[in-house]
């Protein structure tokens, strides 16, 4: 189980979520922490399956104020009882990667800032990029 947190360091409205994992993935929850302290469940799959993989639009925008995290937690099963896998393949260390053979753990949000100047946005989005890159493996593909 791994989780991850996306900043919002402007006010946005959130239109969709898109988690990606492979084989191994089990189940995917997504949380919205805003500075409040509210926490609010926005998805949940409780079965994950590699062949539903879309994008999970929300009936209303959500809106996530300044200084909000979305929070996604990934959880992967490498037992023989996931049947996606084989039972060989269960025995193998996973890696990160690319490959379906490997693993990995994504989330593609869909959202527009409100209220924000080309500038703000800017800034905010250059805090986002600071941010991921300290926290995101991109592994190589040989």
């Amino acid at each position: 189980t791994v989780a991850f947190d996306y900043p919002f360091f402007a006010d946005a409205e959130l239109y969709s979520l898109k988690p990606h994992m492979h084989y191994r993935g089990r189940r995917f929850e997504a949380t919205l922490l805003t500075p409040g302290g509210r926490e609010d469940r926005l998805l949940t799959i409780p079965r994950w399956d590699y062949d539903q993989q879309l994008p999970y639009a929300f009936a209303d925008p959500v809106p996530v104020p300044a200084g909000s995290t979305l929070r996604v937690t990934y959880f992967w099963d490498n037992t023989p009882a996931n049947p996606a896998i084989t039972a060989e393949q269960a025995t193998h260390r996973v890696r990160i990667g690319l490959r379906t053979r490997d693993e990995m753990g994504m989330a593609f949000p869909a959202y527009r800032y409100v209220g924000a100047t080309p500038e703000q946005i800017a800034a905010a989005e250059a805090r986002v990029e600071a941010y991921l890159k300290d926290y995101v493996v991109i592994p190589e593909v040989p």
